[in-house]
């Protein structure tokens, strides 16, 4: 599971359920019949959920899911209880990594119940990112694509095909793409911080710091823009924003081990 929010939610849920029916059987003066099987039924789905019996972590993920993803998931399917139903499925699926079952139910929903751009931009966001984290880059491109053309101000899927096209080499594309998703939305840490790893790639050390620091103000918990900054203040020859972001870095929970690996190898370059 990619959230442990989502886990400790569970245990405390599991701990509750539990709790409540131990006090009905043995502590109650009247016990409520009704209350204790609902109060076991609920715990027992979520012990089995552990043992890895089923793959949902809980009856409860739907409302979590739904809360979590609520910026992608929009207005989409408001009116339209079975479609959503059919996307908190497919979420679920996709947090389990179940990728493949989420795209077969994502395609249903694209053939059957998409009608407006907000439909087709949520089924889509989630169909792209199962396609990348299955390692389908080049399908999960063209599902970026197919989101923008109903959604082309989407700041998202503008930053996460960025990334792809960097993987996939086309680092003129990544960086329009990039350009296009702080264009849509100048107020996106993750966006500052992946177009200022590319440019380091580029060589250009003065405007991947001046990214990577305005991620870092936006959001100064970010690990990899602390990354980035540390490298390009390095490759600039400012020691004193060289140890302030190497600092920042582990003190956000980064590894500095590799932090020293992968300065250490950009001094290597430049000699």
């Amino acid at each position: 599971m990619k959230y442990r929010v989502l886990r400790i939610i569970n245990i405390l849920s599991l701990i509750f359920a539990a709790g409540v029916f131990v006090y009905e059987l043995a502590f109650a003066k009247e016990r409520d019949i009704k209350l204790m099987t609902k109060a076991g039924s609920v715990a027992l789905v979520l012990l089995l959920s552990f043992l890895k019996i089923r793959h949902k972590s809980s009856p409860f993920d739907s409302y979590i899911y739904r809360d979590f993803y609520k910026k992608i998931i929009g207005d989409a399917f408001r009116n339209d209880p079975r479609a959503m139903k059919l996307l908190t499925n497919a979420i679920t699926d996709y947090n389990y990594n179940k990728f493949e079952k989420a795209i077969k139910t994502l395609d249903v929903l694209l053939d059957r119940h998409c009608a407006d751009s907000c439909e087709f931009s949520a089924v889509l966001m989630f169909k792209a990112l199962c396609l990348s984290e299955s390692g389908q880059k080049n399908a999960a491109a063209e599902c970026y694509e197919q989101l923008l053309f109903h959604d082309y101000s989407n700041s998202t899927a503008w930053s996460n095909l960025g990334l792809i096209y960097a993987d996939l080499g086309k680092m003129q594309k990544a960086e329009q793409a990039y350009e296009n998703a702080i264009t849509y939305d100048p107020e996106s840490p993750s966006a500052y911080t992946n177009f200022s790893v590319l440019l380091l790639h580029k060589g250009d050390a003065e405007k991947a710091l001046e990214y990577s620091e305005k991620a870092l103000e936006l959001d100064p918990k970010l690990n990899q823009a602390a990354s980035s900054a540390a490298v390009a203040s390095q490759l600039l020859g400012d020691e004193e924003k060289l140890q302030k972001y190497k600092k920042l870095h582990i003190l956000n929970g980064g590894n500095a081990r590799e932090l020293e690996q992968t300065l250490a190898a950009v001094i290597l370059r430049k000699r």
